[in-house]
């Protein structure tokens, strides 16, 4: 007997599968943006870069914000995710949403 297979709907957190070694993907924790007939978009939510915001934007400098690795999608684009989102998000997978901080610390401890 098959299991029923949950489709993705925006706002979900993905989780990488421990054995996926894609460079993008690998331990990733994804927010899902967008789903539709037309495709997914998705941010990496759990893999910060050594630039910081002030680094990238010029006008900046009195933002120290850290910056992450969004994913291969739109590298010239530059996605801004509140934490009131991640709350919404974790509230509509289905979690608390204390759960998104525990999501990404379980993905970061795998090797």
């Amino acid at each position: 007997m098959e299991k029923p297979r949950t489709k993705p709907k925006q706002g979900s957190i993905l989780i990488s599968e421990p054995s996926l070694r894609d460079f993008y993907f690998r331990q990733s924790v994804i927010l899902l943006a967008e789903h539709n007939e037309d495709g997914s978009f998705g941010v990496i939510i759990n893999k910060p870069i050594e630039a910081r915001l002030k680094d990238i934007i010029k006008g900046f400098t009195g933002y120290n914000l850290p910056v992450y690795l969004g994913g291969p999608v739109k590298t010239d684009s530059i996605f801004f995710i509140h934490l009131s989102r991640l709350r919404k998000a974790a509230r509509l997978a289905g979690r608390k949403p204390s759960d998104v901080a525990k999501v990404i610390a379980e993905v970061r401890g795998r090797k």
